[in-house]
């Protein structure tokens, strides 16, 4: 097994140098091309590149990325500006807290925080 030290469809590794390799591997670099570009932190193992394990997104992500898709910040900022004319204009600030109330719904916090 080695770690990739740099990403393109052509990769120099290092590796663990054991004894009985072949030149290159003795080297401690082995070059392998690939058939897509690999990105740093990747491994090989057994002749396959494996790809590191990502995060999935937070509860918290996952409602602010969908608030923001639904209502950007120009749009809250219009919505908070309306409801606090006088006279106030709710409508938007209305339609934005039952956006995020569904979106809540939708993303709902876990129970094991």
């Amino acid at each position: 097994m080695f770690s990739i030290l740099s990403a393109k469809n052509v990769v120099v590794a290092t590796v663990s140098h054991q004894p009985n390799m072949d030149d290159e591997l003795a080297q401690g670099r082995k070059v392998v091309e690939t058939a897509e570009p690999v990105g740093i932190g990747w491994s090989y193992q057994d002749g396959l590149f494996v790809a590191p394990q990502s995060e999935l997104p937070s509860y918290a992500e996952l409602r602010q990325a969908a608030i923001l898709e639904k209502w950007p910040m120009a749009a809250q900022l219009e919505a908070l500006t309306e409801a606090a004319e006088v006279p106030a204009r709710p409508e938007k600030m209305n339609q934005l807290l039952a956006d995020i109330q569904e979106i809540k719904a939708q993303f709902p916090k876990p129970d094991t925080l």
